[in-house]
């Protein structure tokens, strides 16, 4: 018995693709969530001065990390915000950035990985 397989080259090529990209991918990705967690919280966080929502940003550090940040410098009070202290309540904004970052990652990814694929 003979069995035939066509196509098996452009399943090699694209296995390939696949592979040789997906660290760029997954970091495009990041980088692409990530920004939609910035842009919500920048939304959010409570304004005074502007200062504090000046210094939210992201940092890839690598495909498999990276971070919403915020605070630094003079702004030494974006925890506190954040959190809250004895005075005052917290006012979450990272932590919903976190969020949108963490539901929009698989799509995202999905989207560059079947761009490798096409």
């Amino acid at each position: 018995m003979t069995i035939t397989v066509s196509g098996g080259e452009q399943i090699i090529s694209s296995l390939r693709r696949l592979s040789e990209g997906i660290p760029n991918a997954t970091k495009t990705a990041l980088d692409t969530s990530l920004k939609l967690g910035v842009d919500k919280a920048k939304q959010i966080v409570p304004v005074r001065t502007g200062a504090l929502q000046r210094s939210i940003h992201h940092e890839v550090m690598s495909a498999e990390r990276g971070d919403l940040v915020a605070g630094g410098g003079p702004v030494d009070y974006a925890k506190i915000v954040e959190f809250g202290s004895r005075v005052r309540g917290p006012r979450p904004y990272l932590r919903p950035g976190s969020e949108i970052t963490s539901k929009e990652l698989p799509k995202k990814l999905g989207e560059e990985v079947r761009k490798l694929i096409s």
